[in-house]
Protein backbone atom coordinates (compact mmCIF):
# COMPACT_ATOMS: atom_id res chain seq x y z
CA UNK A 1 0.00 0.00 0.00
CA UNK A 2 1.08 3.38 -0.73
CA UNK A 3 1.45 6.27 1.87
CA UNK A 4 1.91 10.01 0.38
CA UNK A 5 3.48 11.89 3.39
CA UNK A 6 2.77 15.61 2.76
CA UNK A 7 4.64 18.50 4.34
CA UNK A 8 4.16 22.15 2.98
CA UNK A 9 6.87 24.08 4.45
CA UNK A 10 10.15 24.86 2.48
CA UNK A 11 11.78 25.88 5.95
CA UNK A 12 10.89 26.07 9.87
CA UNK A 13 10.02 24.33 12.77
CA UNK A 14 7.28 21.85 11.42
CA UNK A 15 9.32 21.20 7.95
CA UNK A 16 12.21 20.11 11.06
CA UNK A 17 9.99 17.84 12.93
CA UNK A 18 8.71 16.04 9.17
CA UNK A 19 12.14 15.63 7.72
CA UNK A 20 13.62 14.51 11.25
CA UNK A 21 10.72 11.45 11.53
CA UNK A 22 10.81 10.81 7.71
CA UNK A 23 13.57 8.33 7.63
CA UNK A 24 12.12 6.60 10.37
CA UNK A 25 8.79 6.56 8.52
CA UNK A 26 10.61 5.27 5.54
CA UNK A 27 12.14 2.85 6.87
CA UNK A 28 9.00 1.65 9.15
CA UNK A 29 6.77 1.25 5.98
CA UNK A 30 9.33 -1.13 4.23
CA UNK A 31 9.11 -3.60 7.40
CA UNK A 32 5.93 -3.85 6.98
CA UNK A 33 5.45 -3.82 3.57
CA UNK A 34 4.13 -0.71 2.26
CA UNK A 35 6.05 1.98 -0.07
CA UNK A 36 6.32 5.85 1.36
CA UNK A 37 6.79 8.60 -0.96
CA UNK A 38 7.33 12.57 0.87
CA UNK A 39 5.72 15.75 -1.05
CA UNK A 40 7.21 18.83 1.09
CA UNK A 41 4.86 21.07 -1.24
CA UNK A 42 1.38 22.45 -1.53
CA UNK A 43 -0.40 19.10 -3.24
CA UNK A 44 -1.65 19.28 -6.55
CA UNK A 45 -4.03 17.14 -8.57
CA UNK A 46 -1.19 16.39 -10.50
CA UNK A 47 1.21 15.47 -7.86
CA UNK A 48 -1.08 13.33 -5.53
CA UNK A 49 -2.35 11.44 -8.35
CA UNK A 50 1.13 10.44 -9.15
CA UNK A 51 1.76 8.76 -5.63
CA UNK A 52 -1.10 6.95 -6.54
CA UNK A 53 -1.97 6.75 -2.62
CA UNK A 54 -3.82 4.12 0.08
CA UNK A 55 -3.70 6.80 2.46
CA UNK A 56 -1.99 10.40 2.86
CA UNK A 57 -0.55 12.22 6.01
CA UNK A 58 -0.35 16.16 6.33
CA UNK A 59 1.69 18.12 8.49
CA UNK A 60 -0.69 20.60 9.46
CA UNK A 61 -0.57 24.29 11.10
CA UNK A 62 -2.89 26.58 10.17
CA UNK A 63 0.04 28.91 8.92
CA UNK A 64 1.20 26.28 6.39
CA UNK A 65 -2.19 27.14 4.59
CA UNK A 66 -2.58 30.85 4.18
CA UNK A 67 -3.64 31.75 7.78
CA UNK A 68 -6.00 30.98 10.61
CA UNK A 69 -8.47 34.17 9.16
CA UNK A 70 -10.85 32.46 7.04
CA UNK A 71 -10.67 34.44 3.88
CA UNK A 72 -6.92 33.16 3.19
CA UNK A 73 -6.99 29.89 5.10
CA UNK A 74 -6.62 27.15 2.12
CA UNK A 75 -6.75 23.97 4.16
CA UNK A 76 -10.36 22.97 3.25
CA UNK A 77 -9.40 23.89 -0.32
CA UNK A 78 -6.49 21.59 0.19
CA UNK A 79 -8.29 18.51 1.06
CA UNK A 80 -11.10 18.71 -1.88
CA UNK A 81 -8.20 18.63 -4.06
CA UNK A 82 -6.60 15.56 -2.57
CA UNK A 83 -9.82 13.93 -2.71
CA UNK A 84 -10.29 15.48 -6.59
CA UNK A 85 -7.06 13.38 -6.72
CA UNK A 86 -7.52 10.19 -4.68
CA UNK A 87 -10.63 9.74 -3.69
CA UNK A 88 -10.28 6.37 -2.36
CA UNK A 89 -7.54 7.25 -0.43
CA UNK A 90 -7.69 8.04 3.55
CA UNK A 91 -6.39 11.38 4.66
CA UNK A 92 -4.84 12.04 8.28
CA UNK A 93 -3.24 14.31 9.80
CA UNK A 94 -0.40 15.67 12.21
CA UNK A 95 -2.49 18.79 14.74
CA UNK A 96 0.72 20.72 15.51
CA UNK A 97 -1.79 23.57 16.70
CA UNK A 98 -5.19 23.29 17.74
CA UNK A 99 -7.04 25.93 18.55
CA UNK A 100 -9.52 26.03 21.62
CA UNK A 101 -13.35 26.85 20.87
CA UNK A 102 -12.21 29.64 23.63
CA UNK A 103 -9.20 30.96 21.62
CA UNK A 104 -8.31 34.28 21.90
CA UNK A 105 -5.38 36.38 19.78
CA UNK A 106 -3.06 37.03 22.56
CA UNK A 107 -2.46 40.43 23.29
CA UNK A 108 0.77 40.43 25.56
CA UNK A 109 3.71 41.55 23.77
CA UNK A 110 2.22 43.24 20.77
CA UNK A 111 2.61 47.49 19.90
CA UNK A 112 -0.15 49.12 20.67
CA UNK A 113 -1.64 49.46 17.94
CA UNK A 114 -1.78 45.40 17.18
CA UNK A 115 -3.35 45.26 20.83
CA UNK A 116 -6.36 47.57 19.94
CA UNK A 117 -6.89 45.65 16.91
CA UNK A 118 -6.79 41.87 18.38
CA UNK A 119 -9.09 43.38 20.91
CA UNK A 120 -11.66 44.35 18.48
CA UNK A 121 -10.91 40.88 16.39
CA UNK A 122 -11.64 38.72 19.85
CA UNK A 123 -14.47 40.55 20.75
CA UNK A 124 -16.54 40.40 17.00
CA UNK A 125 -15.14 38.25 14.84
CA UNK A 126 -13.09 34.98 16.96
CA UNK A 127 -17.06 33.79 17.76
CA UNK A 128 -18.13 32.94 14.13
CA UNK A 129 -14.35 31.68 13.14
CA UNK A 130 -14.46 29.00 16.10
CA UNK A 131 -16.39 26.59 13.80
CA UNK A 132 -13.73 27.05 10.93
CA UNK A 133 -10.50 25.69 13.01
CA UNK A 134 -12.17 22.82 14.57
CA UNK A 135 -15.58 21.24 12.65
CA UNK A 136 -13.84 22.85 9.44
CA UNK A 137 -10.47 21.71 9.78
CA UNK A 138 -10.73 18.12 12.08
CA UNK A 139 -14.10 16.98 10.64
CA UNK A 140 -13.25 16.78 7.12
CA UNK A 141 -10.24 14.10 7.39
CA UNK A 142 -10.11 10.51 8.80
CA UNK A 143 -8.06 10.86 11.36
CA UNK A 144 -5.93 13.24 13.00
CA UNK A 145 -2.89 12.79 15.50
CA UNK A 146 -2.08 15.37 18.65
CA UNK A 147 1.24 15.59 20.73
CA UNK A 148 -1.01 16.24 24.44
CA UNK A 149 -4.02 14.45 25.65
CA UNK A 150 -5.09 18.40 26.41
CA UNK A 151 -6.11 18.40 22.91
CA UNK A 152 -7.79 15.61 21.83
CA UNK A 153 -11.43 16.64 23.19
CA UNK A 154 -11.49 19.14 20.55
CA UNK A 155 -10.62 16.90 17.76
CA UNK A 156 -13.19 14.88 19.02
CA UNK A 157 -16.04 17.09 19.39
CA UNK A 158 -15.33 18.22 15.75
CA UNK A 159 -16.49 15.16 13.97
CA UNK A 160 -12.80 13.91 13.73
CA UNK A 161 -13.65 9.98 14.24
CA UNK A 162 -10.49 8.47 14.60
CA UNK A 163 -7.94 10.62 17.20
CA UNK A 164 -4.81 9.60 18.85
CA UNK A 165 -2.24 10.93 21.07
CA UNK A 166 1.48 10.33 19.58
CA UNK A 167 3.60 12.66 21.87
CA UNK A 168 6.66 14.97 19.83
CA UNK A 169 9.81 13.24 19.32
CA UNK A 170 12.75 13.36 21.12
CA UNK A 171 16.17 12.42 19.03
CA UNK A 172 18.40 9.87 19.87
CA UNK A 173 19.10 10.64 23.90
CA UNK A 174 22.38 11.48 24.42
CA UNK A 175 24.07 13.22 27.14
CA UNK A 176 25.46 16.85 25.28
CA UNK A 177 24.44 19.22 28.12
CA UNK A 178 26.42 20.83 30.29
CA UNK A 179 29.68 18.86 29.13
CA UNK A 180 31.56 22.23 27.89
CA UNK A 181 30.82 24.10 31.05
CA UNK A 182 33.88 25.83 32.42
CA UNK A 183 34.64 26.14 35.75
CA UNK A 184 34.35 29.99 37.20
CA UNK A 185 32.60 31.15 34.53
CA UNK A 186 28.97 32.48 35.23
CA UNK A 187 25.93 29.73 34.65
CA UNK A 188 24.69 30.19 31.00
CA UNK A 189 20.80 30.23 31.05
CA UNK A 190 20.40 29.16 27.42
CA UNK A 191 17.00 30.00 25.28
CA UNK A 192 16.26 28.57 22.03
CA UNK A 193 13.64 29.81 19.41
CA UNK A 194 12.98 32.60 17.21
CA UNK A 195 12.29 36.04 18.73
CA UNK A 196 8.40 35.78 19.06
CA UNK A 197 5.84 37.00 21.94
CA UNK A 198 5.05 33.45 22.47
CA UNK A 199 8.79 32.45 23.23
CA UNK A 200 8.80 34.69 26.13
CA UNK A 201 12.33 36.39 25.42
CA UNK A 202 10.91 39.71 27.27
CA UNK A 203 9.95 37.26 30.40
CA UNK A 204 13.49 36.08 30.79
CA UNK A 205 15.11 39.37 30.66
CA UNK A 206 12.44 40.78 33.30
CA UNK A 207 13.26 37.88 35.57
CA UNK A 208 17.64 38.65 34.86
CA UNK A 209 16.95 41.77 36.29
CA UNK A 210 15.74 40.39 39.18
CA UNK A 211 18.68 37.53 39.09
CA UNK A 212 21.85 38.68 41.48
CA UNK A 213 23.68 35.59 40.95
CA UNK A 214 26.63 36.43 37.89
CA UNK A 215 24.32 34.42 35.14
CA UNK A 216 25.10 34.91 31.62
CA UNK A 217 21.74 34.37 29.47
CA UNK A 218 22.12 33.15 25.67
CA UNK A 219 19.50 34.07 23.31
CA UNK A 220 20.32 31.05 20.50
CA UNK A 221 18.36 32.91 17.42
CA UNK A 222 17.13 35.55 15.85
CA UNK A 223 13.88 37.13 14.17
CA UNK A 224 12.48 35.06 11.40
CA UNK A 225 9.21 36.90 10.40
CA UNK A 226 9.04 40.75 9.84
CA UNK A 227 5.92 41.02 12.17
CA UNK A 228 8.73 40.21 14.82
CA UNK A 229 10.87 43.19 14.33
CA UNK A 230 9.16 45.19 16.87
CA UNK A 231 8.97 43.01 19.54
CA UNK A 232 12.52 41.79 18.88
CA UNK A 233 13.76 45.79 18.94
CA UNK A 234 11.57 46.03 22.61
CA UNK A 235 13.79 43.49 23.97
CA UNK A 236 16.61 45.31 22.19
CA UNK A 237 15.65 48.31 24.30
CA UNK A 238 15.03 46.32 27.36
CA UNK A 239 18.45 45.16 27.32
CA UNK A 240 20.04 48.37 27.50
CA UNK A 241 17.60 49.93 30.37
CA UNK A 242 18.92 47.30 32.10
CA UNK A 243 22.59 47.86 31.39
CA UNK A 244 22.98 44.21 30.98
CA UNK A 245 24.06 43.45 27.34
CA UNK A 246 27.52 42.16 29.04
CA UNK A 247 25.49 39.28 30.14
CA UNK A 248 23.52 38.57 27.15
CA UNK A 249 24.80 37.33 23.76
CA UNK A 250 22.48 36.96 20.92
CA UNK A 251 23.24 34.44 18.54
CA UNK A 252 21.16 34.75 15.51
CA UNK A 253 20.55 31.81 13.78
CA UNK A 254 21.66 28.52 14.58
CA UNK A 255 22.91 26.31 12.00
CA UNK A 256 22.32 22.52 12.97
CA UNK A 257 26.08 21.58 13.13
CA UNK A 258 26.19 24.23 16.16
CA UNK A 259 23.76 23.54 18.36
CA UNK A 260 25.04 20.86 20.29
CA UNK A 261 27.83 22.85 21.43
CA UNK A 262 25.19 25.80 23.07
CA UNK A 263 23.44 23.08 24.92
CA UNK A 264 27.27 21.49 26.36
CA UNK A 265 27.83 25.41 27.20
CA UNK A 266 24.65 25.68 28.77
CA UNK A 267 23.62 25.42 33.04
CA UNK A 268 19.70 25.59 32.47
CA UNK A 269 17.91 25.59 29.50
CA UNK A 270 15.22 27.99 30.03
CA UNK A 271 11.26 27.54 27.91
CA UNK A 272 9.51 30.38 29.31
CA UNK A 273 6.67 30.45 26.55
CA UNK A 274 3.43 32.39 26.97
CA UNK A 275 1.67 29.70 24.86
CA UNK A 276 2.54 26.40 23.04
CA UNK A 277 1.35 23.79 20.87
CA UNK A 278 3.99 21.61 21.52
CA UNK A 279 7.31 22.96 21.18
CA UNK A 280 10.29 21.25 19.45
CA UNK A 281 12.75 22.83 21.09
CA UNK A 282 11.88 21.62 24.31
CA UNK A 283 11.93 17.58 22.99
CA UNK A 284 15.67 19.03 21.75
CA UNK A 285 16.35 19.65 25.05
CA UNK A 286 15.13 16.53 26.27
CA UNK A 287 17.15 14.48 23.99
CA UNK A 288 20.41 15.80 24.70
CA UNK A 289 19.89 15.72 28.61
CA UNK A 290 19.27 19.43 29.24
CA UNK A 291 18.07 20.70 32.72
CA UNK A 292 14.77 22.35 31.75
CA UNK A 293 13.08 25.38 33.00
CA UNK A 294 9.38 25.62 31.47
CA UNK A 295 6.25 27.58 32.08
CA UNK A 296 3.49 25.54 33.17
CA UNK A 297 1.31 25.89 30.25
CA UNK A 298 -1.52 23.14 29.76
CA UNK A 299 0.88 21.10 27.41
CA UNK A 300 4.06 21.53 28.95
CA UNK A 301 2.30 20.09 31.88
CA UNK A 302 0.95 17.05 30.15
CA UNK A 303 4.53 16.64 30.08
CA UNK A 304 5.20 16.13 33.81
CA UNK A 305 2.18 13.87 33.61
CA UNK A 306 4.51 11.19 31.29
CA UNK A 307 7.70 11.66 33.25
CA UNK A 308 8.28 12.77 36.83
CA UNK A 309 10.48 15.39 37.29
CA UNK A 310 10.76 15.84 33.55
CA UNK A 311 11.44 19.85 34.08
CA UNK A 312 11.00 22.29 36.91
CA UNK A 313 7.55 24.11 35.94
CA UNK A 314 7.16 28.03 36.73
CA UNK A 315 4.11 30.11 36.82
CA UNK A 316 3.62 31.17 33.11
CA UNK A 317 4.18 34.81 32.31
CA UNK A 318 5.05 35.20 35.82
CA UNK A 319 9.11 36.94 36.03
CA UNK A 320 9.42 36.48 40.30
CA UNK A 321 8.41 33.01 39.47
CA UNK A 322 10.85 32.38 37.22
CA UNK A 323 13.28 33.61 38.85
CA UNK A 324 12.86 31.89 42.18
CA UNK A 325 13.05 28.53 39.84
CA UNK A 326 16.48 30.03 38.42
CA UNK A 327 18.38 30.57 41.63
CA UNK A 328 16.47 27.32 43.42
CA UNK A 329 18.28 25.48 40.65
CA UNK A 330 21.65 27.33 40.23
CA UNK A 331 22.01 26.54 44.38
CA UNK A 332 21.23 23.15 43.66
CA UNK A 333 23.54 20.85 41.34
CA UNK A 334 21.71 17.56 42.88
CA UNK A 335 18.50 18.77 41.35
CA UNK A 336 19.91 19.89 37.92
CA UNK A 337 21.39 16.02 37.65
CA UNK A 338 17.97 14.51 38.30
CA UNK A 339 16.26 17.20 35.43
CA UNK A 340 18.86 16.22 33.57
CA UNK A 341 18.53 12.21 33.83
CA UNK A 342 14.51 12.83 33.57
CA UNK A 343 14.87 14.48 30.21
CA UNK A 344 16.91 11.34 29.21
CA UNK A 345 14.95 8.55 30.20
CA UNK A 346 11.69 10.17 28.62
CA UNK A 347 14.14 10.67 25.45
CA UNK A 348 14.72 7.10 25.30
CA UNK A 349 10.56 6.56 25.75
CA UNK A 350 9.97 8.67 22.55
CA UNK A 351 12.54 8.20 19.84
CA UNK A 352 11.44 8.68 16.46
CA UNK A 353 11.54 5.00 15.57
CA UNK A 354 9.07 4.60 18.74
CA UNK A 355 7.36 7.56 17.10
CA UNK A 356 7.20 6.14 13.59
CA UNK A 357 5.82 2.75 15.04
CA UNK A 358 2.84 4.68 16.32
CA UNK A 359 2.00 6.22 13.20
CA UNK A 360 1.20 2.52 11.67
CA UNK A 361 -0.29 1.64 14.36
CA UNK A 362 -2.77 4.10 13.76
CA UNK A 363 -2.73 4.22 9.37
CA UNK A 364 -4.29 0.38 10.54
CA UNK A 365 -6.56 1.84 12.28
CA UNK A 366 -7.68 4.29 9.59
CA UNK A 367 -7.53 1.71 6.82
CA UNK A 368 -9.50 -0.95 8.41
Amino acid sequence: MNLLWICPEEKGGIRTYSDGLWPYIQKEAVSRGHHAVALNETPTVQAVSAARPDWIHIQHEFGLFGSKIPWFYRFPKTIQTIRQAAPQARICVTAHSVLSPDYRYPVFGRGWLQRILRKLVNLFLIPSWVKLWTKGTWGIVDGALVHSESQIQILDRSGCLRTAVIPHYCYEPRKVFGTKKVPGESPILLLFGYFTPEKGQELLLQALERIITPVHVVFAGGVRRKEDQAYFDRCQALMEKLRARHRITVTGFVPEAEIDDWFAKASLVIAPFLETSGSGSITQAFSRGAAVVASDLPLNLDLLNRQKGLFAPFKTGDAESLETVIRRLLSDPNEIQSLSLAALAYAAQTTPAETAKRHFDFYQRILS
